[in-house]
């Protein structure tokens, strides 16, 4: 039983499209933007 290339999973360096990120990824990001909005929204003007 043979798999055809079209069938096989590409490699990650051939991909088109990057990997979605994973949910410890996801809140890295959301945490880091609250705080970065926190910090601009409370700075003294």
């Amino acid at each position: 039983m043979a798999i055809d290339a079209a069938q096989s999973r590409t490699r990650d360096s051939d991909r088109k499209t990057r990997v979605h990120l994973t949910l410890f990824d996801r809140l890295k990001f959301i945490v880091l933007f609250t705080i970065t909005l926190l910090v601009w929204l409370g700075r003294d003007g």
